[in-house]
């Protein structure tokens, strides 16, 4: 954990540096334990650098991405724990659209569908941690940030859609089910987000299924039409998703520091 006193009188330029590294790491896919170790002991030398009044460049150099690069290629990239994430959330995708179809009363899904779902998914994964990665190594304004996320936002959005609208006319296997599948599949699923939440001790499956399940069902008491519905349902899923993410990483930055 990094240095309480040592954080709380850093500059402002060196913590929002510290800020950065972490979510540059960790969308590098680096393993947690390591980063904050590192972060630790930059903390360290960042403090005792501006003990003795020298710059931020004393330490990390003239160039901060260079110095995140330099120090991502050097650690090993946390395959393991990555992969159980990956697994985890694309069960979780299949998951959440059980449960909407449940909502909805009809469960039927083409292998078109299902392959492309698989496919938007890990596309927005490695969008996600590209953009965080730009984010945090590049000193951007606040109007620059919101933009690049407004359109990581919309990306799968527009996928989504494409293949929510294509779905008809393409030609693939189709997989129905009947009542009792959909309640069988629907106590199976309310148990592995359970069960994921407990083991993961943290609720963002909750959190992403709220997200997922409550605007289509608030949308669809409102009487508009379907397609809006499924674009604007869309756009407060994937929103939501991702300024829940930003707060994690933020909030998680903050308890480190104290």
């Amino acid at each position: 954990m990094v240095n309480t006193v040592y954080s709380t009188t850093l500059s402002k330029e060196s913590q929002t540096f510290l800020e950065n590294l972490r979510l540059y790491l960790f969308s590098s896919g680096k393993q947690s334990d390591e980063i904050e170790s590192i972060i630790d002991e930059l903390t360290d030398h960042l403090h005792e650098a501006e003990k003795a009044g020298k710059p931020i460049s004393k330490v990390v150099g003239h160039s901060p991405r260079e110095y995140m690069e330099s120090l991502s290629n050097e650690m090993k990239i946390d395959v393991k724990t990555w992969m159980k994430y990956i697994v985890v959330i694309l069960f979780g995708a299949f998951s959440f659209q059980i449960m909407l179809d449940l909502v909805s009363g009809y469960m039927a899904y083409s292998l078109y569908k299902i392959v492309s779902d698989i496919a938007i998914t890990l596309v927005w994964l490695i969008l996600l941690s590209v953009v965080f990665k730009y984010i945090a190594a590049n000193k951007l304004s606040k109007k620059k940030e919101i933009a690049i996320l407004a359109l990581v936002s919309a990306f799968p959005v527009l996928l989504y859609v494409i293949v929510l609208f294509t779905d008809p006319y393409i030609t693939s296997p189709v997989i129905e089910i009947d009542t009792i599948g959909m309640i069988t599949l629907g106590i199976l699923t309310s148990f592995f987000i359970i069960a994921i939440s407990l083991w993961a001790k943290t609720w963002i499956l909750v959190i992403v299924m709220a997200f997922l399940i409550l605007p289509e069902y608030l949308l669809s008491t409102t009487g508009l039409e379907e397609s809006t519905q499924l674009m604007v349902g869309a756009s407060i899923t994937y929103g939501g998703i991702l300024l829940y993410m930003l707060l994690s990483i933020w909030m998680a930055g903050k308890h480190a520091s104290e």
